[in-house]
This record gives structure tokens, C-alpha cells and sequence, in this order.
């Protein structure tokens, strides 16, 4: 029998099984913030900098979101070190290597501290994406919003998120 992406516990409420990145219900997010990492400006850079905080509410959050049991946490941390390795200063100053359509992306060296910055809002934007069907509402807005606030066109999931069901071992 085929497994069934959606299935019934004993505590009578729907879980989803979260195998596949194309089986997550808010992959349209993940692949918007994807896409829009290799497009980052020095400018967006510093904008997401200049909106990321820290809380006890976010620390709690992030926390949920890279538990080794969150949906897909291998894939979060490749989309982490993606997101390293196209904003790393070293790629940054390395002019040769950009495609001559890029060369205008980086006006200006940003400072390590603006750039180390820049990177928790986007580690907390792809957590926030992958792990929505285990957050609350509020811890997902919470670590999403700096995102949010440089691009506000990165489509919202619909309706209230699943909640995930960890494969039992057989």
C-alpha cells in the first residue's frame, strides 16, 4: 500500500508525514527564499541585519525549528550553508569568479558584524520555512519577520499548519 502523506494517530488528530521537500505543505516558501538567495544585495543584506533580533521567544523558536527531529532538518542545514557560501565575504570579493550580470550586486564591503547578522535573519527565514508545520503561529511570524520586512512578497502558507508525525522506526 502507498504511503499516505496524511494519516490518523491514536490521539485523533491529523499529522503529516514529512518525507520529501515536494511534500512539504509550504514548499512554495522554501523555494521563494531559495530563489532569492542567489539575488541578495549589499543593500538587502544590511536591511536584514538592521531588522534581526534576538529573544528568549525566538531563542525558544529557533530551538523548535533545528530539533533533530524537525521536518527535513538535513535539508534546512544545506539551505544554511548555501545561504553561508553565497553570502561569504570570500565570494563577495572575489569579482572573477561573478557573472558579469552580478558584478553590480556588491557595491561595497559590508562589515563582518552586518554580514554575520545578515545571515541569523536568513538562517531564521529557511527555519521558519521548513519547520512551519511545528511552530506556533507566533514563533513562526516571529523568526520569519526580518525576512519579511526586506521582501514582503514571499508568498504566507494557508490555513493552519499541520502538525508532523515523526516516522516510527520499524
Amino acid at each position: 500500500m502507498p504511503r499516505m502523506p496524511w494519516r490518523l494517530n491514536s490521539r485523533r488528530d491529523w499529522r503529516a508525514v514529512i518525507d520529501a521537500l515536494d511534500t512539504h505543505p509550504n514548499l512554495a516558501e522554501i523555494l521563494a527564499i531559495m530563489e532569492r538567495l542567489s539575488t541578495l544585495r549589499d543593500r538587502d543584506l544590511a536591511r536584514l541585519a538592521g531588522a534581526w533580533h534576538d529573544s528568549a521567544h525566538l531563542a525558544r523558536a529557533r530551538n523548535r525549528a533545528l530539533a533533530p527531529d524537525a521536518p527535513l532538518i538535513l535539508d534546512v542545514l544545506i539551505a544554511f550553508e548555501r545561504a553561508e557560501v553565497l553570502i561569504s565575504d570570500d565570494s563577495r570579493r572575489d569579482r572573477e569568479r561573478l557573472p558579469a550580470d552580478d558584478l553590480g550586486r556588491f557595491s561595497a564591503d559590508l562589515p563582518d558584524e552586518v554580514l554575520r547578522t545578515a545571515l541569523k535573519a536568513i538562517r531564521d527565514a529557511l527555519a521558519a520555512a521548513y519547520a512551519w508545520p511545528v511552530l506556533t503561529r507566533a514563533e513562526y511570524l516571529g523568526l520569519l519577520s526580518p525576512w519579511r520586512q526586506v521582501f514582503p512578497s514571499v508568498p504566507a502558507p494557508r490555513g493552519p499548519a499541520p502538525t508532523v508525525a515523526m516516522t516510527e522506526p520499524e
